[in-house]
């Protein structure tokens, strides 16, 4: 399975990004060492870059970016993690690592602005960026001349 990496370099630049913002979470505070404690501490989160209600309208644009690298919880950042290592590395792998990116990116910088217009508290996570790769893919597969007629495809 982690073969795969080697053929997808965003991908695991990503994941090494995640875990390591995982890391010092942890060493700051902002999460607890325990994997099974749901300790989380907002303020810790928020001085690292989570999403806040209304950041775009007092200019705080570079959260829609940050809160992907940031997760709640170690569950959180194990689903976030293996769903990024078994999605955005296939996608990578089958329709390069530039599309990859753009895309990966785009979708997760909208899901946190959007987070920020409809929520009331604060967010963390790149499940946005991960369900925007899986929509890509899904619309990828389907407008591919060489994808969209193998087998495992239309099922």
């Amino acid at each position: 399975m982690f073969s795969i990496l080697k053929k997808a370099p965003v991908t695991r630049a990503l994941l090494i990004a995640i875990t390591g913002m995982s890391l010092i979470e942890c060493f700051l505070g902002a999460r607890s060492i325990n994997p099974l404690a749901p300790f989380l501490n907002d303020r810790g989160l928020v001085a690292l870059g989570a999403i806040v209600p209304r950041m775009m309208v007092s200019g705080q644009y570079w959260r829609a970016v940050t809160a992907m690298f940031l997760h709640a919880n170690w569950l959180h950042w194990a689903a976030n993690t293996w769903a990024l290592l078994q999605l955005g590395a296939l996608y990578e792998v089958m329709f390069g690592s530039r599309r990859f990116a753009a895309i990966y990116f785009a979708t997760g910088i909208v899901a946190s602005i959007s987070s920020s217009l409809f929520s009331m508290g604060i967010g963390v996570g790149a499940s946005g960026a991960i369900f925007g790769i899986l929509g890509a893919f899904f619309f990828s597969i389907r407008r591919s001349p060489v994808w969209r007629h193998e087998h495992w495809t239309k099922s």
